[in-house]
């Protein structure tokens, strides 16, 4: 009878080894699909970023242009620091802009 069991035990087991390699290779795949499609996405974007930012430089003025195009280039090259400005700058104005709203209640 232990034998039996021991059996029935090895086979459950080989059956949930072989469900949860079944799962994992589907996960893998569903997994490898999802990351070339963001992949294929985020290039998408980065292109359409890349063009409406040549465009919206080629509609600005050439002085103003050539004013902007260093500052571009420096904010590609270091965006960590170009974001921490950003963001106080925006809570600067949130600030003022509060500021002015109460003043006018």
């Amino acid at each position: 009878m232990t034998v039996a069991v021991a059996s029935r035990v090895k086979d459950k087991l080989f059956d949930a080894k072989e469900t949860v390699q079944v799962t994992a290779d589907a996960v893998k795949q569903q997994v490898s699909e999802g990351t070339e499609a963001l992949q294929t996405t985020s290039e998408k974007v980065a292109s359409q970023a890349k063009d409406l930012t040549q465009h919206a430089v080629g509609a600005v003025l050439p002085p103003i242009s050539a004013r902007i195009e260093p500052l571009m280039t420096r904010a590609r090259q270091r965006p960590l620091p170009t974001a921490a400005v950003a963001i106080v700058v925006l809570v600067v104005l949130q600030l003022v802009l509060r500021r002015l709203l109460r003043g006018n209640k």
